[in-house]
């Protein structure tokens, strides 16, 4: 298998990032398939893709590395919980972080549970700023506000 992981790779990353549901559904079964495989590189060269879309700028963009990480928490999300919450929950956090913990949280069960400890107080140190910068007249996004109180539940 590792003698052919510089195209599996980038076959599984693309074909999560898809907007065809077959095709992201039978990506996300490739990174299990691969994760049970070659264990923790998987997570290492699949998740980072799809965190920088999150960063991009572009709504399809945002949206495509939202339902890829959404994919492959659902698939193994032991796995992929411990290294993806630490890298979305380091304050401050951002409208997209919030936006892709909220996305996973529902797949996440069990893993997402043991690391509410890590979770909760960036998202709550997220609403403290936004209530602290309110009244000195600096606002953040009503989008940032959602998707924190969303994030919590």
């Amino acid at each position: 298998v590792y003698k052919f992981l510089d195209g599996i790779i980038p076959a599984v990353r693309s074909g999560l990032c898809d907007e065809v549901a077959s095709v992201y559904s039978a990506a996300a079964k490739a990174f299990a398939t691969l994760q049970r495989l070659i264990g923790a590189l998987a997570v290492q060269e699949i998740v980072p893709a799809m965190l920088q879309l999150l960063k991009s700028g572009s709504e399809k963009e945002f949206g495509m590395g939202r339902r890829g990480l959404r994919e492959v928490v659902a698939q193994r999300p032991s796995a992929v919980v411990p290294y993806l919450l630490p890298k979305l929950a380091s304050p401050p956090i951002s409208l997209a972080s919030a936006q892709a913990i909220e996305a996973v949280a529902p797949v996440s069960a069990e893993p997402m549970y043991s690391q509410l400890d890590l979770v909760l107080p960036a998202l709550m140190s997220g609403l403290y700023l936004e209530i602290e910068l309110e009244p000195s007249g600096c606002t953040s996004t009503p989008e940032l506000r959602d998707a924190l109180l969303a994030a919590c539940e």
